[in-house]
This record gives C-alpha cells, sequence and structure tokens, in this order.
C-alpha cells in the first residue's frame, strides 16, 4: 500500500512516537492513536469503514498483564466497527496471540511491518 492510513494502539508513548515518526517517513499517514483501553475505545467508536487501513495493536496496556485480552477487546471493537475494511497487526511483544489480528510482528521488527503494510492490498469490495 503506497500511502496508508493508520491507527496506533500501544500504552507506551516512545513506541507510538517512534512507529509513526518512522512510517510518517516513508510516506504513510498516523491519522489516530491510543495509549489505553478506554482511549482506545473512545477512538473507534469515532471512525467509519475507510479512516483508516492499517491498525498497529499492542496487546497488553495495563502493567503486568501478558495475556493480551486488552488487544483482542481492542480488535474486536475494531473488527465490530469496520469490518474487513482494516488491517489488524498484532504488534505485542507477548507470546499470546490477538486472535482477531491478520498478522503477528513484534513491534522490534519494523522492517516486517513496513514489508507488510506496502504489500497490504484492501479488498475492493
Amino acid at each position: 500500500m503506497e500511502k496508508a492510513k493508520i491507527g496506533i494502539f500501544d500504552d507506551r508513548e516512545e513506541i507510538r512516537y517512534l512507529l509513526g515518526t518512522r512510517l510518517i517517513a516513508q510516506g504513510h499517514e498516523v491519522v489516530v492513536e491510543a495509549d489505553s483501553l478506554g482511549a482506545a475505545g473512545q477512538v473507534i467508536s469515532h471512525l467509519a469503514p475507510g479512516d483508516i487501513d492499517i491498525a498497529l495493536l499492542d496487546g497488553n496496556f495495563s502493567a503486568g498483564r501478558l495475556d493480551s485480552r486488552e488487544g483482542q477487546i481492542i480488535a474486536r471493537l475494531l473488527r465490530a466497527k469496520l469490518e474487513n475494511t482494516v488491517r489488524i497487526i498484532n504488534i505485542s511483544g507477548s507470546d499470546v496471540p490477538i486472535e482477531d489480528a491478520d498478522v503477528q510482528i513484534p513491534k522490534d521488527n519494523f522492517g516486517a511491518i513496513q514489508a507488510d503494510i506496502a504489500a497490504y492490498q484492501p479488498n475492493e469490495s
């Protein structure tokens, strides 16, 4: 995808900043960010299909969590609101996958994240 509209859902400000800065340098647009489960719910409630192409989604937003439950909740909210118009990339470092994510790529593997975004072709249905 040449120029993707991206949402970054991660509790760590430095991760949102680093990913956002690198993606913008690649020609993409970061259109929404959220740092908590509550903030993600608020952001998603205002989205419509086509507002974002890609969601980069951490699995755990609360200190000490490693079960990806919060990421799964956010993924389900994204699917309910945007259906299959958004590609969800789980960027969590947790070993527990986010079931509703399209792909699992650790956030420290920016090259793989960028390659996945570049190769993504949204459904034209």
